[in-house]
């Protein structure tokens, strides 16, 4: 069954603490785990694996999946490219990119389904 909604963040690989805190925060979420998935592109990819250590895409009672948005060394850095990686990934019938600095309060899902 896929979830209802798919929340995207676009993370750099040099910001670990920042996403880990964001994606933890939806750990709290009163909407059941089942209804949404979290869905967190790197950009750049996560060479080194220290945003899978600091996430730990398994350890969530929600589906947490992480993608690689690669780019040749002539691409610069962009959010926007790393979203849209991201937003291919999710298979939620609603995507909903935010960014990784923001802390989601523990009812937005279920809000989100209510209005939706």
């Amino acid at each position: 069954m896929s979830p209802r909604v798919s929340i995207v963040f676009p993370a750099a690989p040099d910001r670990p603490e920042l996403i880990a805190r964001a994606v933890y925060a939806l750990r709290h979420q009163t909407a059941a785990p089942h209804v949404f998935e979290v869905v967190v592109a790197v950009d750049g990819g996560d060479t080194n694996g220290i945003l899978a250590t600091a996430i730990r895409p398994d350890s969530h009672p929600f589906r947490c999946t992480m993608v690689d948005s690669p780019r040749t060394k002539e691409q610069t850095p962009h959010r926007n490219h790393t979203r849209n990686a991201g937003c291919r990934a999710a298979t939620g019938e609603l995507v909903w990119p935010w960014d990784a600095d923001f802390i989601l309060p523990p009812t937005i899902v279920e809000h989100l389904l209510t209005e939706w």
